[in-house]
């Protein structure tokens, strides 16, 4: 199968080092230079992405699409309707990286030094810095680093993620997975948010409405694959475990 990007930036502090982070993690780890057709969709304030997207767009394999009229905190609701709007068209199996930077609300040059990997000494860590780059590393890893694994998984099922919850209801760990073309067309699209706390009521949500974009992912019933199967089974002191993916790169859960 081909391999398409598409990939969720917003405008926020430090969008710029993250989204460097982001793409010098794909370049390092051999992805980017196998993207077939690339989809950068910028959000909030589009004079911030004007020097960006003259520059991206040199790479002829990319398209960026600058939103001017989503919801803050509620854009990955149109960065879905834009996945689906691409993969609507195609008339071939593609194999699609849904990607956002992970973890960019907590990038502050002052307190965390970007592109950081943390290991907490003896499991004494700093719940509101130290965990989201922990978990922004493991969800690279697989995604990124372990991108060849994932995409030969995505022959036999139709989304393979780091984690595939379905507890409350069913979706993707991190909302970052490798998805099939083919089963992004069978999704509906999203109703547009007018206001961070509304409910639209699709497809489904817990606690906050923000969770709708997330169970967007698994409200086509997808056959599915996860390299461990959930956050809540590994700690900081198993980290290189979880990492390595044993004993879970093999667990395949069908909805």
């Amino acid at each position: 199968m081909k391999k398409r990007l598409v990939y969720h930036i917003v405008a926020q502090p430090y969008w710029e080092v993250a989204t460097e982070f982001t793409i010098n993690k794909m370049k390092a780890d051999g992805l980017w230079d196998n993207f077939d057709d690339i989809h950068l969709c910028c959000h909030y304030e589009p004079e911030k992405f004007s020097e960006f997207v003259e520059t991206m767009s040199q790479d002829k394999r990319i398209t960026c699409h600058v939103f001017s009229d989503s919801v803050r905190r509620r854009g990955e609701t149109w960065t879905n309707n834009k996945l689906k709007e691409v993969c609507d068209k195609d008339t071939e199996e593609w194999a699609v990286l849904r990607l956002h930077n992970k973890s960019s609300n907590y990038y502050d040059p002052n307190n965390v030094p970007p592109g950081s990997s943390y290991t907490p000494p003896n499991g004494d860590y700093n719940f509101d810095r130290t965990f989201p780059f922990l978990w922004r590393d493991l969800v690279y890893y697989w995604n990124i680093e372990r991108w060849e694994l994932m995409t030969k998984k995505l022959e036999e099922v139709e989304i393979v993620a780091n984690e595939w919850l379905t507890q409350y209801f069913a979706h993707a760990g991190g909302n970052i997975y490798w998805v099939r073309s083919s089963y992004i067309k069978r999704l509906g699209y999203m109703p547009l948010p007018t206001h961070f706390n509304e409910w639209t009521g699709f497809p489904i949500a817990w606690e906050h409405p923000r969770h709708e974009v997330e169970s967007w992912s698994g409200s086509g019933n997808p056959t599915a694959w996860a390299a461990y199967p959930s956050l809540s089974s590994w700690t900081f002191n198993n980290w290189d475990e979880h990492k390595e993916g044993a004993p879970f790169n093999d667990r395949e859960i069908s909805q």
